[in-house]
């Protein structure tokens, strides 16, 4: 429920509350390597993502995001499940009763000055919205799959008003996952402070249109961490990666394997897998979008009809590698604090001068 405090010099304090029905990882895969990240990234480097500034209609707006609770109960799941993975107990059923994933954030949005919709309710809570979604961009560009927010609720008005975000990090996570299996695209694990400092030269500041080619790839994973991850998650996919290469719409994938190969490292092998799942993506997106493409019923019971879970798997695997693509390359423009840039073909003559 939001508590507002007026100051003097035009200021409105509102502390709004977001909460969270599950905290810490829904698989074990790689927990040797995967959990140890994750604490160390909620304990020494969750102030990146704690302030955020905006503007907008002469209102210099601050929120500030107390992730405490949050980590304290990522720290209590993680101290629960350590000792299980390594066989030292077994799990009891009584153990879920004495788990709760679950936690309650507070969070403070300060409005300096007025506008017309400064005076609505709902106006601290659609910054705090946004800080939440720039929260998630910075630490999953940082450390993929470490701030899930699918289940994650803002709190505006009173217990029977919330706004649910259902924005889910699952395939940035399975792409890490991957990458740690030495499969391509390969994903780094970058300090937060970069990924922060880039994201905040990027010119977002809170706008809701897209006005450059990154601000539409990021935009599009926040269309992707809403997706079902069935077939049309792939449409976002080459909209993200036609926005980050600067390819032309519909220009054949020749040209979007020529600009990756430009960004990311990549040996023969890397580029005969990133060719075979480009083309095969492309070919699924395009039958779709022109009505090719056989599309299941919504009930999706897999269990009447096998073939709908193995149509579903194919689309959701070539979205992991699509997602985790489009994350590798704005890790690469990230640790490099590249915020502008375009590709250009080079002419170049071969003069012979021997006569």
């Amino acid at each position: 429920m939001p508590h507002q405090l007026r100051t003097q010099r035009a200021m409105t304090v509102t502390r709004l509350g977001f909460s969270f029905r599950n905290v810490g990882r829904t698989s074990d895969d790689e927990w040797e390597i995967v959990e140890p990240a994750l604490l160390d990234f909620w304990t020494k480097e969750s102030d990146y993502i704690s302030e955020f500034d905006y503007t907008h209609q002469g209102c210099n707006v601050k929120v500030r995001l107390d992730w405490r609770p949050y980590t304290s109960q990522y720290i209590k799941q993680t101290e629960f499940w350590h000792p299980i993975r390594l066989g030292q107990r077994e799990i009891h059923e009584s153990d879920y009763k004495n788990i709760s994933g679950s936690c309650i954030c507070q969070a403070t949005v300060e409005v300096a000055g007025t506008n017309e919709l400064a005076k609505h309710s709902w106006y601290a809570a659609h910054f705090l919205q946004v800080a939440l979604y720039d929260a998630f961009i910075i630490a999953n560009i940082a450390l993929p799959g470490s701030l899930d927010l699918y289940s994650a609720k803002i709190w505006k008005q009173d217990d029977h008003d919330k706004t649910e975000l259902r924005l889910s990090s699952y395939l940035m996570e399975r792409g890490w996952i991957e990458s740690l299996r030495e499969k391509f695209p390969k994903l780094d694990r970058t300090p937060v402070r970069i990924v922060r400092n880039w994201h905040s030269i990027l010119g977002t500041n809170g706008k809701l249109r897209a006005e450059t080619s990154l601000q539409r790839a990021i935009f599009c994973l926040y269309y992707l961490g809403h997706s079902d991850n069935h077939i049309d998650g792939l449409i976002w996919v080459f909209y993200g990666l036609e926005a980050l290469l600067q390819t032309k719409i519909g220009e054949n994938i020749s040209g979007m394997l020529r600009r990756i190969s430009l960004l990311l490292d990549m040996n023969e092998r890397d580029r005969t897998k990133l060719r075979k799942h480009l083309k095969h993506a492309y070919d699924l997106r395009s039958a779709f979008v022109h009505g090719g493409y056989v599309i299941d019923h919504p009930i999706h019971n897999e269990v009447m009809d096998p073939e709908i879970d193995k149509a579903y798997g194919e689309a959701l695997e070539l979205q992991r590698f699509g997602i985790t693509l489009i994350v590798a390359l704005l890790q690469k423009l990230a640790q490099s604090g590249v915020a502008k840039y375009h590709f250009r073909e080079v002419f170049v003559p071969h003069i012979d001068t021997s006569s």
